[in-house]
Formats: structure tokens, C-alpha cells, sequence
């Protein structure tokens, strides 16, 4: 019983959070029960029981043989606040995800690029070709998933906990939504057509696709920590 409450917590929490911060929005689909429990390597009944407790509290609809939804729509000048509040508080350790991410993440693509082999790297960002010339938040999404399709065909699955761990944690749809400064323009100039990852990957070499996603991460960390200087200040 013990363990599978720390099941339940581990997975309710994550959730929760990814809610909270806006990486799942108002609208956006939950993946599905089996997928929930292959990602998290819970059980069904520990997946049924955190989407009832979502639900109790609001934060989703549920629909039987449909996807979980999220109900969760906060005010829009109420929610920029707190987010922009939560942030600063937390400026120091995000900064320090980001760089984490620019010494982990590189690696872990690389040796996933070298394990799957071509075809499943190019089935990976399938759907990532389709979303290239969309507005940048769909953009980030499609980047997002194929990256995350990536790590799951390597048959690590650390691998996509870690990666899913440190989004939540970089706070990327905050710098997403409220990003009102040239702080980015440098990265996003460099990186807005987002097939320069396929790009790298069909290279099928490890230290190319490591030195593309360290130069992107290196300068994404770079901007993230000018805007929040600049938050800071206002």
C-alpha cells in the first residue's frame, strides 16, 4: 500500500505541476492511461485514481473513451503575476536546469540517435516536419514531442523522465507566453525553423548532433538569463 501511494503522489504531483506552470494548458489533451503508465511506470488503477483527484479539484474533465482534458483556465493578469513572481523567486535554480540541460540532454539525444538507428529517428519527427512554419509555441510542442519520441525509441526510459523532469522544471512555457523582449531574438533568429534538429540527427553522428544541441541550449540559457535580469529590474 505504501509503495503505491508514493506511486500516486509521484504521479499526481507531476501532473498537478504541469498544469499549475501552463506546460499542459486550458484545453490541452492528458495522454492517454496507457500511455500514462508506460511513461511512469505506474499501474491502471494508480493512473484512474490521480486523473479522479485531478478531476475532484477541478484541474481536468474526464470523458469515458475520450482523453483527459485540462479544465484549468486561470485568469489571464492573475496568472502572469504569480508566474512572473514564481520565476524570480526560482531564477537562480532555473538558470541552473538550463545549463544542467546543456551538459545532459545533448548526450542523451546523441546516444539515442546512435541506438535507434535512421528509420526510427526519422519516424521521430514526423510530425515535426508538419509544425515547422507554425506560430512558436506549436513549434516548441512538435520540438518537444519529437525529441521525446527519440528518447523513448533508444529503450531508456530514464531517459524520457529525465528529459520531462528538467522542461517542467526550465519553466519553458513561461518564456513562451510572457516573452516581450529582444532578449531572445538572437536564439530565436538561429533556431526558429526548428528542422535544423532533424537536420542534425540524420547526420547520424554523435558529436555533431551533441555540438548542435549544446550550441541551442547554451544560447537558449543565455537569453533566458537576460530576460529574467530584465524582470527583475521592472
Amino acid at each position: 500500500m505504501e509503495e503505491k501511494r508514493t506511486l500516486f503522489e509521484y504521479l499526481y504531483k507531476n501532473l498537478r505541476e504541469q498544469i499549475m506552470t501552463g506546460y499542459l494548458k486550458y484545453g490541452d489533451p492528458l495522454p492517454s492511461m496507457s500511455q500514462l503508465c508506460e511513461n511512469y511506470h505506474v499501474g491502471i488503477r494508480t493512473v484512474k485514481d490521480v486523473l479522479a483527484a485531478l478531476k475532484k479539484e477541478g484541474l481536468i474533465h474526464t470523458e469515458e473513451r475520450r482523453p483527459s482534458i485540462v479544465a484549468y483556465q486561470p485568469d489571464r493578469e492573475v496568472q502572469k503575476e504569480h508566474a512572473i513572481r514564481s520565476v524570480l523567486e526560482r531564477r537562480h535554480t532555473i538558470l541552473e536546469v538550463y545549463r544542467t540541460m546543456e551538459l545532459i540532454m545533448p548526450r542523451l539525444f546523441a546516444f539515442s540517435v546512435v541506438s535507434c538507428g535512421g528509420e526510427k529517428v526519422s519516424l521521430s519527427f514526423r510530425q515535426l516536419k508538419r509544425s515547422s512554419k507554425k506560430e512558436i509555441a506549436v513549434r516548441w510542442k512538435a520540438s518537444s514531442a519529437a525529441l521525446h519520441n527519440l528518447l523513448d525509441a533508444s529503450d531508456n526510459l530514464l531517459f524520457r523522465d529525465v528529459f520531462t523532469s528538467l522542461e517542467i522544471c526550465a519553466r519553458v512555457p513561461f518564456f513562451l507566453e510572457f516573452r516581450k523582449s529582444p532578449a531572445f531574438s538572437a536564439s530565436y533568429r538561429a533556431y526558429k525553423d526548428p528542422l535544423w534538429m532533424l537536420e542534425a540527427v540524420n547526420t547520424g553522428d554523435p558529436k555533431e548532433v551533441r555540438r548542435c544541441f549544446q550550441t541551442m541550449y547554451h544560447a537558449i540559457a543565455g537569453d533566458v538569463k537576460q530576460y529574467m535580469e530584465e524582470l527583475a529590474v521592472m
